[in-house]
């Protein structure tokens, strides 16, 4: 009788473990993006990069919105050590891409004192590009690779 009870829970289990493994697959295919995805625009607005936060200040970004002329994206600087309102993102907070820097063509800004953010939508450019934010908390330079 217990060596029946084995045969039994054995197939059930294998096929459980089957499933997980396969719901995890494609759990993971689901949520990667190629470069060859970034490089026609798609998926882009999955992507969300973050600085080491250092100073004690975090500048992180997500593209909102990738079309045909405009890159959109939000840009928000975090700290729980002081005021931020010394920064200006239409200043400090630039693209680049071989050598060549994009100010912003439209930005709406947001947050105040510890959290700032802004949208702020670039002229279009393929991936790789580098958003900058510059000169906070004595950090010369700061850079997300998208």
């Amino acid at each position: 009788m217990l060596k029946m009870e084995m045969k039994t829970k054995v197939p059930i289990l294998l096929f459980i473990l089957l499933l997980l493994l396969t719901f995890a697959i494609v759990v993971k295919q689901r949520n990667s993006v190629t470069n060859d995805e970034l490089n026609r625009g798609e998926n882009t607005a999955e992507i969300e990069k973050s600085d080491d936060g250092e100073n004690g200040v975090t500048f992180s970004a997500v593209i909102l919105a990738d079309n045909e002329s405009n890159l959109t994206i939000k840009a928000k600087i975090d700290t729980h050590s002081g005021d931020l309102s010394e920064i200006d993102f239409k200043r400090d907070v630039v693209l680049e891409k071989n050598g060549k820097t994009y100010s912003a063509i439209n930005a709406t800004l947001g947050g105040a004192g510890h959290h700032l953010e802004a949208n702020r939508s670039f002229i279009k450019v393929a991936t790789p590009f580098v958003l900058v934010a510059k000169n906070i908390r004595e950090i010369p330079r700061r850079e997300l690779v998208f």
